[in-house]
């Protein structure tokens, strides 16, 4: 199940058009919270083909794997999209916002779902440069959509919000779509309400998917969550200069560069594309009169979640026992890189490749430890560092793949006795706060920056029969507020190149 709501970040008011007539303006209000990026449509586009070929999934999308087994679940921005071009079918609603329905009046939450599950029904109005049949699909397009309305004309609630994500679960949603949000936050925001509702529907076992944001700022909530999957924009072709301001100018635009306005930093996951995005639109929202296949081109983060989202239900339909944690690993694991070697603050693990990720997900891998699983640094001062290494305390973990090749990642819990809990940092202990690291060798030490869900990486393509070892390393605090024995957990976790 997909579920979606909307985002935005810039923009001036937007004008609600009556439902009888396409050109008369009834009122103008200006959203507090949800304000889609740029241009609503264009005439043209230098390439306006639905935007999967850079991501592999056309292979995907029109052979055995649709996202059928996984319905999709549509939590509109503004109102209820029941809109015909789009081919998706309702097959739910729910209002959570102010107990009534009406006409879509923004189109945010039409195009959105159109780019995680729209069948292509209808050809698109305006041909240019589009080959034959011209038709738009979505990532996913197999499966139903459950619609609802979770916010009010003017904006969204957090009460809305959570009613809505609480819907969902208790619907068996497997994949929540949250392209809205607010603020920013320079790394992961646990601490906000809303990441924390996002957080607890992730152990209730669905995929949540959140746009990064588009400030050119830290990751908005509730993207920031730790286990949501945050993410930004890329381009998808040569555009030509594109001109945000006040926000940024992109003077040149290729094919995966980030786009000026995707929020960046440490809670920043994956890419996917977010400029001149071609998806169904509401006519309601039009300024002129249009067909029922009137399609769109939008620019936003908004846009680049949905891909995701419908990403993970494709994952899902080929391999139904995977958890969200799972999901997001295959999809962080599998996405191209971008920029620096890894992870890093501007793009995330790289921009998705969904042919890549099905792959993984239906590719069988299985790993085993060959030692003990179980590490005791016994008791060690304040400030003071203790390791694993023949060294130190002796004690090296070794992992081995069963059945592969396998690609390897770590991940840990933190240090806590139950009631009281260490953070870490990657380089400085200091009050509650440790240093926690990793090696193969045991001379070359990676820091864990993050907690579960986050995963770091630890080697790739390993064969076979092939094993490797792991090391550990704890800078203890500098001070505690508790002397009491504490303790994590790492996960060992293979999936498949």
């Amino acid at each position: 199940v997909v579920l979606q709501f909307g985002f935005g970040a810039t923009g001036g008011p937007h004008f609600i058009m009556d439902p009888t007539d396409d050109n008369k303006v009834v009122k103008a209000i200006t959203f507090d919270l949800i304000r889609p990026m740029g241009h609503p449509y264009l005439a043209a586009s230098p390439d306006g083909r639905f935007l999967y070929i850079s991501m592999g999934s056309n292979t995907i999308r029109s052979g055995e794997y649709h996202g059928a087994a996984v319905a999709k679940l549509n939590l509109e921005t503004y109102a209820v999209s029941i809109i015909p071009h789009t081919g998706y079918h309702p097959i739910g609603i729910v209002n959570t916002a102010d107990g009534r329905f009406t006409y879509v009046a923004d189109g945010h939450g039409t195009h959105v779902t159109g780019i995680v599950t729209g069948n292509g029904v209808n050809e698109i109005t305006n041909t240019s440069g589009y080959p034959s049949p011209n038709r738009a699909k979505g990532v996913s397009p197999g499966g139903g959509i459950l619609s609802g309305k979770v916010c009010g004309q003017f904006g969204c609630s957090t009460a809305g919000i959570v009613a809505g994500i609480e819907w969902a679960v208790e619907n068996d949603a497997q994949v929540i779509n949250l392209s809205l949000g607010g603020g920013n936050f320079g790394a992961h925001c646990d601490g906000d309400f809303l990441a924390q509702q996002v957080n607890a529907a992730v152990d209730a076992g669905v995929v949540v998917v959140a746009s990064a944001g588009n400030d050119n700022d830290g990751v908005s909530s509730p993207a920031c969550a730790s286990k949501a999957i945050a993410v930004g924009a890329v381009y998808h072709a040569d555009i030509g200069e594109q001109d945000y301001s006040p926000t940024c100018i992109d003077t040149t635009t290729v094919p995966d560069q980030r786009v000026c306005f995707s929020n960046k930093g440490a809670a920043l996951d994956l890419m996917a594309p977010g400029a001149a995005v071609l998806s169904s639109y509401s006519c309601h929202v039009a300024t002129l009169s249009c067909a029922s296949t009137w399609y769109a081109w939008i620019w936003g983060t908004s846009q680049s979640a949905p891909h995701v989202a419908g990403a993970a239900a494709l994952i899902l339909d080929a391999n139904s026992s995977l958890t969200p944690a799972e999901v997001k690993s295959i999809l962080e694991s599998t996405a191209r890189d971008l920029g620096p070697t890894g992870r890093d603050d501007l793009h995330g693990w790289g921009v998705i490749d969904v042919d890549a990720a099905v792959a993984a997900a239906t590719t069988g891998v299985d790993i085993a430890l060959t030692t003990d699983g179980s590490v005791a640094f016994g008791t060690v001062a304040l400030s003071a560092a203790v390791d694993t290494t023949v060294g130190g305390i002796d004690d090296v973990q070794t992992v081995e793949v069963v059945t592969g090749p396998a690609n390897l990642y770590v991940k840990t819990t933190l240090f806590t006795d139950g009631s009281n809990t260490w953070t870490l940092d990657d380089t400085t202990s200091g009050d509650n706060q440790v240093v926690w690291e990793f090696s193969t060798d045991g001379i070359v030490w990676e820091p864990f920056t993050a907690a579960d869900p986050t995963t770091f990486p630890l080697d790739t393509n390993v064969g076979e029969g092939e094993t490797r070892n792991v090391y550990f390393r704890l800078t203890m605090p500098t001070s505690t507020s508790s002397s009491n024995e504490h303790g994590a957990t790492i996960t060992v976790v293979a999936v498949a190149p």
